[in-house]
Protein backbone atom coordinates (compact mmCIF):
# COMPACT_ATOMS: atom_id res chain seq x y z
CA UNK A 1 0.00 0.00 0.00
CA UNK A 2 1.40 3.37 -1.05
CA UNK A 3 0.77 6.45 1.11
CA UNK A 4 1.49 10.11 0.38
CA UNK A 5 1.72 12.54 3.30
CA UNK A 6 1.60 16.19 2.28
CA UNK A 7 2.33 19.38 4.17
CA UNK A 8 3.35 22.68 2.67
CA UNK A 9 5.13 23.90 5.81
CA UNK A 10 8.13 22.47 7.68
CA UNK A 11 6.83 23.61 11.10
CA UNK A 12 4.71 20.56 11.76
CA UNK A 13 7.08 17.60 11.65
CA UNK A 14 5.92 16.35 15.05
CA UNK A 15 2.34 16.25 13.83
CA UNK A 16 3.31 14.56 10.57
CA UNK A 17 5.23 11.89 12.53
CA UNK A 18 1.92 10.65 13.94
CA UNK A 19 0.77 9.74 10.44
CA UNK A 20 4.01 8.56 8.89
CA UNK A 21 4.69 6.45 11.98
CA UNK A 22 1.24 4.88 11.89
CA UNK A 23 1.51 3.97 8.22
CA UNK A 24 5.08 2.69 8.51
CA UNK A 25 4.05 0.40 11.38
CA UNK A 26 1.56 -1.11 8.95
CA UNK A 27 4.47 -1.69 6.52
CA UNK A 28 3.07 0.74 3.95
CA UNK A 29 5.34 2.61 1.56
CA UNK A 30 5.26 6.21 2.75
CA UNK A 31 6.38 9.31 0.85
CA UNK A 32 6.33 12.74 2.52
CA UNK A 33 5.97 15.74 0.18
CA UNK A 34 6.94 19.19 1.45
CA UNK A 35 8.09 22.47 -0.07
CA UNK A 36 11.79 23.34 0.10
CA UNK A 37 11.18 26.85 1.45
CA UNK A 38 10.76 27.69 5.13
CA UNK A 39 7.69 29.79 5.81
CA UNK A 40 9.13 30.84 9.18
CA UNK A 41 12.60 32.15 8.35
CA UNK A 42 11.98 32.76 4.64
CA UNK A 43 14.98 30.70 3.51
CA UNK A 44 15.38 27.57 1.46
CA UNK A 45 15.67 24.34 3.46
CA UNK A 46 19.00 22.75 2.62
CA UNK A 47 19.74 19.69 4.74
CA UNK A 48 16.89 19.56 7.25
CA UNK A 49 14.99 16.26 6.97
CA UNK A 50 12.68 14.44 9.36
CA UNK A 51 14.26 11.10 10.34
CA UNK A 52 13.19 7.76 8.87
CA UNK A 53 10.89 9.23 6.22
CA UNK A 54 11.21 9.25 2.43
CA UNK A 55 11.09 13.01 1.93
CA UNK A 56 10.47 14.73 -1.39
CA UNK A 57 11.29 18.43 -1.22
CA UNK A 58 9.42 20.33 -3.88
CA UNK A 59 11.09 23.46 -5.18
CA UNK A 60 8.92 26.58 -4.97
CA UNK A 61 9.45 30.31 -5.55
CA UNK A 62 10.63 32.24 -2.49
CA UNK A 63 8.57 34.98 -0.84
CA UNK A 64 9.23 37.41 2.01
CA UNK A 65 5.78 38.68 2.98
CA UNK A 66 3.10 36.37 4.38
CA UNK A 67 0.35 38.54 2.87
CA UNK A 68 1.51 38.85 -0.71
CA UNK A 69 0.78 37.61 -4.24
CA UNK A 70 4.23 35.99 -4.28
CA UNK A 71 3.28 33.74 -1.38
CA UNK A 72 0.05 32.71 -3.09
CA UNK A 73 1.94 31.97 -6.30
CA UNK A 74 4.49 29.91 -4.37
CA UNK A 75 1.67 27.83 -2.86
CA UNK A 76 0.09 27.44 -6.30
CA UNK A 77 3.36 26.08 -7.67
CA UNK A 78 3.67 23.67 -4.74
CA UNK A 79 0.13 22.33 -5.16
CA UNK A 80 0.53 21.83 -8.91
CA UNK A 81 3.82 19.98 -8.43
CA UNK A 82 2.25 17.84 -5.71
CA UNK A 83 -0.46 16.78 -8.17
CA UNK A 84 2.17 15.82 -10.73
CA UNK A 85 4.07 13.73 -8.15
CA UNK A 86 0.88 12.06 -6.99
CA UNK A 87 0.19 11.02 -10.57
CA UNK A 88 3.67 9.46 -10.73
CA UNK A 89 3.63 7.81 -7.28
CA UNK A 90 0.01 6.59 -7.50
CA UNK A 91 -0.74 6.49 -3.75
CA UNK A 92 -3.78 4.59 -2.52
CA UNK A 93 -3.99 6.72 0.64
CA UNK A 94 -3.30 10.45 0.87
CA UNK A 95 -2.95 12.43 4.09
CA UNK A 96 -2.94 16.17 3.34
CA UNK A 97 -2.58 19.01 5.82
CA UNK A 98 -3.97 22.34 4.67
CA UNK A 99 -3.87 25.32 4.13
CA UNK A 100 -2.99 26.19 1.46
CA UNK A 101 -6.44 25.64 0.01
CA UNK A 102 -4.99 24.94 -3.43
CA UNK A 103 -3.78 21.60 -2.07
CA UNK A 104 -7.37 20.53 -1.39
CA UNK A 105 -8.24 21.28 -5.01
CA UNK A 106 -5.28 19.33 -6.43
CA UNK A 107 -5.58 16.31 -4.12
CA UNK A 108 -9.31 16.01 -4.79
CA UNK A 109 -8.59 16.22 -8.51
CA UNK A 110 -6.19 13.29 -8.16
CA UNK A 111 -8.83 11.21 -6.36
CA UNK A 112 -11.43 11.88 -9.03
CA UNK A 113 -9.01 10.73 -11.71
CA UNK A 114 -7.24 7.77 -10.08
CA UNK A 115 -9.14 6.94 -6.90
CA UNK A 116 -7.65 7.00 -3.39
CA UNK A 117 -8.68 7.39 0.23
CA UNK A 118 -8.15 10.98 1.32
CA UNK A 119 -7.58 12.32 4.82
CA UNK A 120 -7.70 16.11 4.95
CA UNK A 121 -6.28 17.74 8.08
CA UNK A 122 -8.10 21.07 8.39
CA UNK A 123 -5.30 22.83 10.26
CA UNK A 124 -6.51 26.40 9.85
CA UNK A 125 -9.33 28.25 8.13
CA UNK A 126 -8.32 30.75 5.47
CA UNK A 127 -9.59 33.25 4.41
CA UNK A 128 -11.73 33.17 7.57
CA UNK A 129 -8.61 33.83 9.69
CA UNK A 130 -7.59 36.80 7.57
CA UNK A 131 -6.43 39.45 10.12
CA UNK A 132 -7.80 42.53 8.34
CA UNK A 133 -11.57 42.48 7.75
CA UNK A 134 -12.38 46.15 7.41
CA UNK A 135 -11.53 49.12 5.20
CA UNK A 136 -10.78 49.66 1.53
CA UNK A 137 -8.03 47.08 1.44
CA UNK A 138 -10.39 44.32 2.52
CA UNK A 139 -13.15 45.48 0.15
CA UNK A 140 -10.77 45.29 -2.79
CA UNK A 141 -9.66 41.73 -2.12
CA UNK A 142 -12.98 40.31 -0.88
CA UNK A 143 -13.98 38.82 -4.28
CA UNK A 144 -10.64 37.04 -4.44
CA UNK A 145 -11.14 35.69 -0.90
CA UNK A 146 -14.36 34.01 -2.05
CA UNK A 147 -12.46 32.23 -4.83
CA UNK A 148 -9.81 31.24 -2.28
CA UNK A 149 -12.49 29.80 0.03
CA UNK A 150 -14.14 27.87 -2.80
CA UNK A 151 -10.89 26.09 -3.67
CA UNK A 152 -11.37 24.38 -0.31
CA UNK A 153 -15.13 24.15 0.08
CA UNK A 154 -15.91 22.76 -3.38
CA UNK A 155 -13.38 19.96 -2.95
CA UNK A 156 -13.61 18.96 0.71
CA UNK A 157 -16.63 16.69 0.04
CA UNK A 158 -14.23 14.33 -1.79
CA UNK A 159 -12.54 13.52 1.54
CA UNK A 160 -12.99 10.16 3.24
CA UNK A 161 -12.06 11.73 6.58
CA UNK A 162 -11.61 15.35 7.66
CA UNK A 163 -9.68 16.16 10.83
CA UNK A 164 -9.97 19.41 12.79
CA UNK A 165 -7.84 20.71 15.69
CA UNK A 166 -10.78 21.56 17.97
CA UNK A 167 -14.40 20.72 18.72
CA UNK A 168 -15.57 24.18 17.71
CA UNK A 169 -13.86 23.80 14.34
CA UNK A 170 -15.51 20.38 14.04
CA UNK A 171 -18.94 21.85 14.77
CA UNK A 172 -18.47 24.52 12.09
CA UNK A 173 -17.23 21.91 9.62
CA UNK A 174 -20.19 19.59 10.19
CA UNK A 175 -22.63 22.43 9.64
CA UNK A 176 -21.17 22.94 6.16
CA UNK A 177 -20.35 19.32 5.31
CA UNK A 178 -22.76 17.11 7.27
CA UNK A 179 -22.26 14.12 4.96
CA UNK A 180 -18.50 13.87 5.50
CA UNK A 181 -16.87 11.69 8.16
CA UNK A 182 -15.07 14.10 10.47
CA UNK A 183 -13.16 13.92 13.73
CA UNK A 184 -11.16 16.10 16.16
CA UNK A 185 -7.44 15.47 16.33
CA UNK A 186 -5.76 17.91 18.70
CA UNK A 187 -2.28 19.06 17.56
CA UNK A 188 -0.75 17.51 20.67
CA UNK A 189 2.34 15.40 21.24
CA UNK A 190 2.75 12.68 23.82
CA UNK A 191 3.40 13.90 27.39
CA UNK A 192 6.94 14.83 28.39
CA UNK A 193 8.84 12.40 30.59
CA UNK A 194 9.57 13.69 34.10
CA UNK A 195 13.27 14.16 33.35
CA UNK A 196 12.43 16.25 30.27
CA UNK A 197 10.21 18.75 32.08
CA UNK A 198 11.44 22.31 32.73
CA UNK A 199 12.53 23.03 36.31
CA UNK A 200 10.57 26.13 37.26
CA UNK A 201 11.44 28.53 40.05
CA UNK A 202 8.28 30.49 40.78
CA UNK A 203 9.61 31.93 44.07
CA UNK A 204 10.87 35.09 42.37
CA UNK A 205 7.45 36.37 41.21
CA UNK A 206 7.18 38.75 44.16
CA UNK A 207 9.88 40.89 42.51
CA UNK A 208 9.94 39.90 38.83
CA UNK A 209 7.90 38.00 36.27
CA UNK A 210 9.21 36.25 33.17
CA UNK A 211 7.10 35.42 30.13
CA UNK A 212 7.69 33.15 27.15
CA UNK A 213 6.40 33.71 23.62
CA UNK A 214 6.79 30.51 21.63
CA UNK A 215 6.43 30.59 17.84
CA UNK A 216 6.04 33.05 15.00
CA UNK A 217 5.31 36.70 15.72
CA UNK A 218 3.22 37.57 12.69
CA UNK A 219 0.08 39.31 11.48
CA UNK A 220 -2.19 37.25 13.71
CA UNK A 221 -0.24 38.19 16.89
CA UNK A 222 -2.05 40.80 18.98
CA UNK A 223 0.72 43.41 19.30
CA UNK A 224 -1.70 45.96 20.72
CA UNK A 225 -2.55 43.67 23.65
CA UNK A 226 1.15 43.01 24.25
CA UNK A 227 1.98 46.72 24.35
CA UNK A 228 -0.84 47.50 26.78
CA UNK A 229 0.00 44.55 28.99
CA UNK A 230 3.72 45.41 29.23
CA UNK A 231 3.26 49.22 29.27
CA UNK A 232 5.65 51.12 31.53
CA UNK A 233 2.76 52.94 33.18
CA UNK A 234 0.70 49.76 33.50
CA UNK A 235 -0.03 48.03 36.80
CA UNK A 236 2.32 45.13 36.15
CA UNK A 237 5.36 47.19 35.15
CA UNK A 238 4.94 49.49 38.13
CA UNK A 239 5.09 46.58 40.54
CA UNK A 240 7.39 43.99 38.95
CA UNK A 241 10.48 43.76 36.78
CA UNK A 242 9.31 42.18 33.51
CA UNK A 243 11.21 39.86 31.18
CA UNK A 244 10.13 38.35 27.86
CA UNK A 245 11.79 35.33 26.21
CA UNK A 246 10.92 34.94 22.53
CA UNK A 247 11.53 31.52 20.94
CA UNK A 248 10.82 32.08 17.26
CA UNK A 249 10.98 34.58 14.43
CA UNK A 250 8.29 36.16 12.26
CA UNK A 251 7.54 39.23 10.20
CA UNK A 252 6.32 41.19 13.23
CA UNK A 253 9.08 40.16 15.62
CA UNK A 254 11.01 43.43 15.35
CA UNK A 255 7.78 45.42 15.66
CA UNK A 256 7.06 43.62 18.92
CA UNK A 257 10.56 44.21 20.26
CA UNK A 258 10.70 47.90 19.30
CA UNK A 259 7.29 48.51 20.88
CA UNK A 260 8.20 46.80 24.19
CA UNK A 261 11.81 47.85 24.75
CA UNK A 262 10.86 51.51 25.49
CA UNK A 263 8.43 50.16 28.11
CA UNK A 264 11.37 48.80 30.09
CA UNK A 265 10.80 45.11 29.31
CA UNK A 266 14.00 43.04 29.25
CA UNK A 267 13.76 41.03 26.04
CA UNK A 268 15.66 37.85 25.18
CA UNK A 269 15.48 36.98 21.48
CA UNK A 270 16.42 33.30 21.16
CA UNK A 271 15.40 32.70 17.54
CA UNK A 272 14.05 29.39 16.27
CA UNK A 273 15.10 26.51 18.51
CA UNK A 274 14.63 22.85 17.65
CA UNK A 275 16.84 21.41 20.38
CA UNK A 276 14.60 20.24 23.24
CA UNK A 277 17.25 20.70 25.93
CA UNK A 278 17.91 24.32 24.97
CA UNK A 279 14.19 25.05 24.82
CA UNK A 280 13.68 23.42 28.22
CA UNK A 281 16.38 25.63 29.78
CA UNK A 282 14.65 28.75 28.46
CA UNK A 283 11.20 27.65 29.63
CA UNK A 284 12.65 26.92 33.08
CA UNK A 285 13.37 30.65 33.44
CA UNK A 286 9.76 31.62 32.75
CA UNK A 287 6.61 31.94 34.86
CA UNK A 288 3.99 32.21 32.10
CA UNK A 289 3.51 31.28 28.45
CA UNK A 290 1.86 33.84 26.15
CA UNK A 291 -0.67 32.85 23.49
CA UNK A 292 -2.06 36.14 22.21
CA UNK A 293 -3.69 35.88 18.76
CA UNK A 294 -5.90 38.70 17.51
CA UNK A 295 -9.51 38.02 18.54
CA UNK A 296 -10.70 38.62 14.97
CA UNK A 297 -8.99 35.48 13.60
CA UNK A 298 -10.97 33.08 15.79
CA UNK A 299 -8.01 30.95 16.87
CA UNK A 300 -9.61 28.59 19.42
CA UNK A 301 -6.88 25.92 19.74
CA UNK A 302 -3.41 27.47 19.17
CA UNK A 303 -0.55 25.01 19.01
CA UNK A 304 1.58 27.14 21.36
CA UNK A 305 -1.13 27.01 24.03
CA UNK A 306 -1.06 23.21 23.97
CA UNK A 307 2.75 23.23 24.10
CA UNK A 308 2.71 25.40 27.23
CA UNK A 309 0.29 23.05 28.98
CA UNK A 310 2.44 20.08 27.96
CA UNK A 311 5.46 21.75 29.58
CA UNK A 312 3.53 22.67 32.73
CA UNK A 313 3.95 26.40 32.11
CA UNK A 314 0.98 28.51 33.29
CA UNK A 315 -0.81 29.84 30.23
CA UNK A 316 -1.98 33.37 29.42
CA UNK A 317 -4.37 33.27 26.47
CA UNK A 318 -6.45 35.80 24.55
CA UNK A 319 -8.18 33.08 22.51
CA UNK A 320 -11.89 32.51 22.67
CA UNK A 321 -13.57 29.17 22.10
CA UNK A 322 -12.35 25.78 23.21
CA UNK A 323 -8.96 26.64 24.74
CA UNK A 324 -10.69 29.44 26.67
CA UNK A 325 -13.12 26.90 28.16
CA UNK A 326 -10.35 24.39 28.95
CA UNK A 327 -8.30 27.03 30.80
CA UNK A 328 -11.31 27.86 32.97
CA UNK A 329 -12.27 24.22 33.54
CA UNK A 330 -8.85 22.81 34.40
CA UNK A 331 -7.12 25.96 35.69
CA UNK A 332 -4.36 25.88 33.09
CA UNK A 333 -3.73 29.59 33.58
CA UNK A 334 -5.54 32.80 32.70
CA UNK A 335 -7.96 33.93 30.02
CA UNK A 336 -7.03 37.50 29.19
CA UNK A 337 -9.34 40.08 27.68
CA UNK A 338 -8.36 43.23 29.57
CA UNK A 339 -4.63 43.80 30.27
CA UNK A 340 -5.31 45.72 33.50
CA UNK A 341 -7.61 43.04 34.89
CA UNK A 342 -5.03 40.39 34.02
CA UNK A 343 -2.29 42.41 35.76
CA UNK A 344 -4.40 42.58 38.92
CA UNK A 345 -4.77 38.81 38.96
CA UNK A 346 -1.06 38.17 38.38
CA UNK A 347 0.01 40.57 41.11
CA UNK A 348 -2.02 38.60 43.62
CA UNK A 349 -0.33 35.30 42.81
CA UNK A 350 2.04 33.45 45.09
CA UNK A 351 4.62 30.89 44.07
CA UNK A 352 2.33 28.21 45.50
CA UNK A 353 -0.46 29.38 43.18
CA UNK A 354 1.78 28.96 40.15
CA UNK A 355 2.97 25.56 41.31
CA UNK A 356 -0.64 24.40 41.56
CA UNK A 357 -1.41 25.69 38.05
CA UNK A 358 1.69 23.94 36.71
CA UNK A 359 0.59 20.69 38.35
CA UNK A 360 -2.90 21.09 36.86
CA UNK A 361 -1.33 21.37 33.40
CA UNK A 362 0.82 18.27 33.81
CA UNK A 363 -1.86 16.16 35.48
CA UNK A 364 -4.53 16.86 32.86
CA UNK A 365 -2.54 17.27 29.63
CA UNK A 366 -2.74 13.69 28.40
CA UNK A 367 -6.40 13.22 29.31
CA UNK A 368 -7.48 16.46 27.63
CA UNK A 369 -5.31 16.60 24.51
CA UNK A 370 -3.64 13.30 23.57
CA UNK A 371 -5.53 10.88 21.30
CA UNK A 372 -4.97 7.46 19.73
CA UNK A 373 -4.34 8.12 16.05
CA UNK A 374 -4.77 4.43 15.24
CA UNK A 375 -8.33 4.53 16.55
CA UNK A 376 -9.08 7.59 14.42
CA UNK A 377 -7.49 6.40 11.17
CA UNK A 378 -8.82 2.88 11.67
CA UNK A 379 -12.23 4.19 10.63
CA UNK A 380 -11.14 4.35 7.01
CA UNK A 381 -7.78 2.53 6.69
Amino acid sequence: MRVACISCFNSYYNHIYKFTGYFKRKNYTVKYMIQDFSHINKKYILDENPPDIDVVKIHVPAYQSNLSPKRLYSHYVFARKVYKMLCEFKPEIIYCMFPPNMLVHEVAKYKRKFGAKIIFDYWDAWPESFPFKKGKRYALIKPFLNIWRNLRDKNLPDADLILTPSNIALKNLREKFPENLSQVLHPARKPLEAESLPKYNFSKIASEMSFCYLGNVNFITDLEFAKKFFARDGKLSQNRKLKLHIIGEGVNLENLITSLEPEGVEIFKHGIIYDDETKREILSQCDFGLSIPRPSIGSDMPLKAIDYVRAGLPLISTSLGEIHDLIARYNFGFNANDPDELAEKLLQLTSSDLERISENCLNNYERVFVQDIGEILGKIV
